[in-house]
Formats: C-alpha cells, structure tokens, sequence
C-alpha cells in the first residue's frame, strides 16, 4: 500500500508512518503544521483543518462533504482502521507495538522518539520476513 502526499510517497506495507503533536526530530509528519496533519470531529474543526493546509486529515464522524471536500482539494482521508492515537504521555510502547503489528500504520504521538525506534524496528522485522 503506496501513500503519496504532495511531493513525498510512503510505502506502508511494512512501516508505519509517525505523526508528531509537536514538532519533533524523527516524525514523519507535524500536526497542525503546513503540509502536515490534522483531525477533526465537526465542521469546524474540519474548516479549521483545511486552513492550516494539512496533507492528511483524520475526520472522527466523516460527511459526505467533508469527504468530497477533501477529495477535491487532494487530502488524504485517514482510514479509522490504520490510525492508532498514543499521544498521551508517556507513549504506551507495548499499544503501541500491537496496534503496529496488527495493522496501524498511521500513529500519533507526542513521544515520537520512542515511537519511531519501535516502528523501525517492527518495519525492519516485517520486511526480512518479505
């Protein structure tokens, strides 16, 4: 499965991509930042997503608009099935791991450290089993 935003194209088949709530060293994507990630639960905070020009957009309770919208203006629509939210402190590495091994390939964190060095190490497990 190929993810392509903008300029940057993602392979997540075997890695999953880590979504910082802050800017961070090592995150695949900023939320709230230009080009990054945002989520939204109500039309305004889908409107409130979109101006801040984020690639990829959660959408908790998804509309029809909204997703048509979306389609539109060439954002990415987060699947609730690939989206795993560990952003509460400190990141839960063992939620983490299962969520990842059992399918997550979209995880948020504010500890994208720890995060990332789990995701690598799962990708590079899943990929010498290829």
């Amino acid at each position: 499965m190929r993810l392509v935003l903008g300029s940057r194209s993602y392979d997540l088949d075997t890695r999953a991509l880590v979504i910082g709530v802050d800017d961070a060293p090592g995150a695949d994507l900023v939320e709230g930042a230009p080009g990054g990630f945002a989520t939204a639960a109500d039309d305004a905070g889908f409107d409130a997503a979109l101006s801040t020009g984020a690639c990829l957009i959660h959408l908790t309770a998804p509309t029809a608009a909204q997703l048509r919208r979306c389609a539109e203006a060439g954002i990415a629509v987060v699947d609730e099935q690939l989206f795993l939210d560990v952003a509460g402190e400190p990141c839960p590495l063992p939620a983490l791991a299962a969520g990842v091994v059992g399918g997550a390939r979209i995880i948020r964190t504010a500890d994208v450290r720890a995060a990332r060095r789990v995701v690598d190490v799962i990708a590079a497990i899943l990929e010498a089993g290829k």
